[in-house]
This record gives C-alpha cells, sequence and structure tokens, in this order.
C-alpha cells in the first residue's frame, strides 16, 4: 500500500497530522515548502528540484507506515518574514526551505541536501 500525503499550510494544521501520524504508529516525514504560483509550481527554486527526489524515494521506501506532511510556508513574501510562525515555531524553527524531517527525531535536510537522494533515503533508516 502507498503512504499517505497531507498537504497543510498552517502550523497548527502541520501539528496536528504529524502527531495523528505519530499516534498511530506511522512514520510523519515533513516537508516544509514555499506556496505554489500561478504555475502550479513552488516559487522556491530548491523546493521544485527537491519535490521530484522526495516522490521518488517515498515511492521506494514508503509504505502504509508513512506519512508525508506537506507544510506550505507560504509565498516569498510571507516566508521572507522573520516572524513567519514556521520560523518562530519551537517545533520548527525553520531558517531555510525546503526543509525534510522525520518527526519526532533529530533528523533533518535542509535547500539542496533535500535534492540528495541518498540523504533522504536516511530519513527512513532506524
Amino acid at each position: 500500500m502507498a503512504h499517505k500525503v497531507v498537504e497543510v499550510n498552517a502550523v497548527d494544521a502541520c501539528l496536528g497530522a504529524a502527531e495523528a501520524a505519530t499516534k498511530d504508529g506511522k512514520l510523519a516525514v515533513v516537508l516544509c515548502t514555499g506556496d505554489d504560483d500561478e504555475s502550479g509550481s513552488s516559487w522556491c527554486p530548491d523546493c521544485v528540484a527537491a519535490k521530484p527526489v522526495v516522490d521518488k524515494v517515498l515511492k521506494e521506501h514508503g509504505g502504509d507506515h508513512v506519512v508525508l506532511v506537506v507544510c506550505k510556508v507560504g509565498d516569498r513574501t510571507t516566508w521572507k518574514d522573520p516572524n513567519n510562525a514556521f520560523r518562530t515555531h519551537d517545533k520548527f524553527r525553520l531558517k531555510s526551505i525546503p526543509t525534510l524531517f522525520a518527526w519526532g527525531t533529530p533528523k533533518r535536510l535542509v535547500e539542496a541536501e533535500c535534492s540528495d537522494e541518498g540523504k533522504v533515503e536516511l530519513l527512513f533508516e532506524d
């Protein structure tokens, strides 16, 4: 069975989705990315580059025990605001996007690391 994907655009929704997944014994993998623009792609070039890599690794290493929580952090102006909730919340403290991490673990990838298939695969190792 394939992994589940939950897309949210607020800190509280992201927290809720990740906590619900782990409570159910699943691995919550959180991808924080820029909002999509009018073209349907993120305004963030690193986010655009990371998406196919994350999708490929999830297809190969995911399964019904994995939930991908995609957190949209805002448009460019919203993201650049130092008071953006994803920057200030204790559970996130984002400095850059994309950021990919396994919820409840110290495993975290940022920017170009999210496009490195080998590094993304490491998120799924115990």
